[in-house]
């Protein structure tokens, strides 16, 4: 007769968990080799150089800010005009 506890084996647990992290560092590992295939050929010597947009402006909304106080980084500008300055200046 077989009798059946209602305490869990404490290896048990560890040992599937230890499985379980291992399986998923494989499939981390397989999906991060897996790289796209490239089908264009380049001759020896030269480089692809990426396509540029046509309008390279960037469009970052300050929020409730109509006009900002200071352009002059010297000034102490407030916190609307620090971020003009730091993308200015940066």
């Amino acid at each position: 007769m077989r009798r059946y506890s209602l305490v869990r084996r404490p290896g048990r647990a560890k040992r599937s968990s230890t499985t379980l992290a291992i399986a998923c560092a494989l499939m981390l590992i397989v999906v991060a080799c897996g790289g796209a295939s490239s089908t264009t050929t380049l001759t020896p010597g030269t480089t692809p150089t990426p396509a540029l947009a046509a309008n390279q402006a960037l469009t970052f909304p300050n929020v409730g800010t109509a006009d900002i106080a200071v352009m002059d980084p010297a000034l102490g500008p407030d916190a609307n005009s620090a971020i003009a300055v730091s993308m200015v200046y940066t």
